[in-house]
């Protein structure tokens, strides 16, 4: 409850954690779940729970549980990578959950992630629209490049304006905007975005477009 509380306090993190990384490995599979979550809350302040997060990820049966693990793995970013062949293969998963959760953590890694680049392009033609947008932005995550970039603006403007989850519409306007590409399409999108009913993703289209326009 404290580091919910406090969750980028250094202080309630480094008092919290221990107890944390403990309930990663309890028999109840809820205070795992929880554990995981309240770890993620911290992002790389929690960075020493990687190891403990790991080992966690390589026993865990639960698939709840495996979506908080490696949610927290992805908020810690580069100071997790070494996590990556442990999240690889549930890009691959039979639930889509997870392989949404193991793209996105893969995505917050950035260029330590290359290794996963074949698996991600394989992946593109197996599933629908809105898991694809995911897969494409979390490529130019990974390889930032103008050919990987120019490839996913029409999914992105698509998800930026089209996909129910909050979170994954505030990444693809960062990612528009990061872009520094200014066409019709995505000036659209991001000015649709700006009158989003979730205030996170109005102020990161906001921000896009500003960039676009400087």
């Amino acid at each position: 409850a404290l580091l919910r509380e406090n969750p980028t306090n250094p202080e309630a993190v480094n008092a919290a954690l221990p107890g944390l990384i403990k309930a990663l490995s309890d028999e109840n599979a809820l205070l795992r779940r929880e554990a995981a979550s309240a770890i993620a809350l911290s992002g790389p302040l929690a960075k020493s729970a990687v190891p403990s997060l790991k080992e966690a990820l390589e026993t865990e049966q639960d698939q709840r549980v495996t979506f908080e693990i490696i949610t927290a793995l992805a908020e810690i970013g580069p100071p997790a990578a070494a996590a990556i062949p442990l999240i690889k293969p549930y890009v691959n998963s039979e639930d889509m959950v997870l392989r949404v959760v193991a793209t996105y953590a893969l995505a917050r890694f950035g260029k330590l992630s290359e290794s996963a680049v074949p698996l991600l392009e394989k992946e593109l033609k197996l599933h629908n629209e809105q898991e694809n947008a995911v897969t494409l932005w979390a490529l130019t995550k990974i390889d930032p490049s103008p050919a990987r970039a120019k490839a996913a603006i029409p999914a992105l403007t698509d998800l930026l304006t089209k996909h129910p989850n909050p979170d994954a519409r505030v990444e693809a306007a960062i990612s528009l905007g990061e872009f520094g590409i200014k066409t019709p399409e995505i000036t659209q999108a991001l000015k649709t975005a700006v009158k989003d009913k979730d205030p996170r993703v109005q102020k990161a289209a906001e921000e896009a477009l500003k960039k676009l326009n400087s």
